[in-house]
Parts: structure tokens; sequence; C-alpha cells
């Protein structure tokens, strides 16, 4: 059942967006998707995510009129840095037909402009077509969703703009408790409405981008070189 308040997503989202759980006859679920990162089909979810349904967790997959269908996945790579909370998983070849990766874009979205997402609130999958964007930059992108309270299991799904996926939603936090961050410093000096009592948080899939070149076996040496050399903003 959806709540009359929740909007159900585009096929191309529905296809790329699903669930990761512990073992296939569990319930506690975190959201995840597939992304093409350098033409390669990655899953990604919140690296808290993994903390609850373990590090080979099991895709839940629900083809229409079907049973349910279950693949285990394995973490290759996981960041925290500067707070990131993101990881990365290979998916394997029998999930494929099923999920269908949605394409990434590394530009930063522009302040008080409006993003989209998709992903589960306590075992509903639904759709926020208007997400206004608070502050950008490299280490965080904040967000507002003004059509409804964000519920357990939301975590790892996608921050789409124009119909790529731009980051990856970790959470909402008050704005108390970064009254230090840069970030928060950055937002109540350069934005219309500092005085917000709570935001969203979503990494930049810049820093996705550094897990799988890591799991590839491609480390970044430099952290701000890489970001110079992709011309992500600050």
């Amino acid at each position: 059942i959806i709540p009359p308040n929740l909007m159900l997503p585009p096929k191309p989202v529905t296809d790329a967006v699903f669930t990761l759980q512990a073992r296939p006859d569990s319930h506690g679920k975190g959201s995840a998707f597939a992304v093409l990162i350098d033409g390669k089909a990655w899953g990604v979810t919140a690296r808290h995510v993994l903390d609850d349904v373990g590090r080979s967790p099991y895709i839940s997959i629900q083809p229409h009129g079907k049973k349910p269908l279950f693949f285990q996945v394995n973490s290759a790579a996981e960041g925290n840095v500067n707070g990131a909370d993101v990881a990365v998983f290979r998916l394997p070849e029998e999930v494929l037909p099923y999920i269908k990766p949605l394409p990434s874009s590394f530009s930063l979205p522009k302040v008080n402009s409006y993003a989209q997402s998709a992903g589960f609130s306590r075992g509903n999958f639904g759709w926020h077509p208007a997400v206004e964007i608070l502050f950008a930059s490299k280490h965080r992108i904040l967000a507002r969703y003004e059509d409804m309270q964000i519920l357990s299991g939301y975590c790892g799904s996608p921050f789409i703009v124009n119909g790529k996926v731009v980051g990856v939603f970790v959470g909402k936090k008050i704005a108390s408790e970064f009254i230090h961050a840069d970030w928060f410093f950055m937002l109540s000096k350069y934005t219309r409405n500092p005085s917000i009592p709570s935001f969203a948080q979503v990494v930049p899939l810049d820093w996705v981008r550094m897990l799988v070149h890591k799991a590839e076996h491609q480390p970044v040496q430099n952290i701000k070189l890489y970001l110079q050399k992709h011309k992500i903003a600050e």
C-alpha cells in the first residue's frame, strides 16, 4: 500500500532501484541502486546500510506477478572520507536482466534548483519529484525534501538530475549537529534560508567513482589532484 503523498517513480528509476537485506528470510532492508560508472554497471548504497544488512547482503527483486528473487552480492569498496558514507558492489550477471542501471553525472547541481529521488521508506517505494538543492560542494550536497517526511530505509537511494544520478542519499540531520562543519558554514553564508532545522545529506557521485577505481585496483593517490583533474567544483 502506497501512502497518498508518495508517488510512483518513472520506469527507468523503478528498473534501477532495489533493496538490500541480510538474508532472503530477513525483514530489515535498505535502499540501493544500479548506476553506470565509466561504462560499467555498479551497485551503490550508503555505507551504514551494510552495517545493518552485512557485507554480503542479498538484492531483493520482485518481478511483476512472480515470486521474489534474491541475488547475493559482496561489498567491493567502502568509503567514509569526509563523512562520505558510501559503498559499491559488483552486480552479478544473473541480476542484470532485472536491473537496468541509470546513467551518471559528475556535475554538481546548482543551488536553489531541484532534483529528484526514489527509494524505499519502510517498505514503500516512492518518488520525490521536487527536492530543493540548498548547498553543493565536492564533499556534500545538502537538500530539502518538501513533499514527504523521509523514513527509515531510504538511505542508499539515488539523487537524480535530468535523469542522471548525481549523488547518494545518506540521511537527514539536524542543522545544529553540524554547526561547526564547513558545509554548514557555507550554507549559512550563501543560501537564501540558512535557518533550516533539518536537511538531507547527499554524497556527490564522484566519491562513488573513486570507490569504483579502488575496487578495480586503481587507487587514487592524491584526492585533491583527482578532483581537479575531473573538474569537481568546490
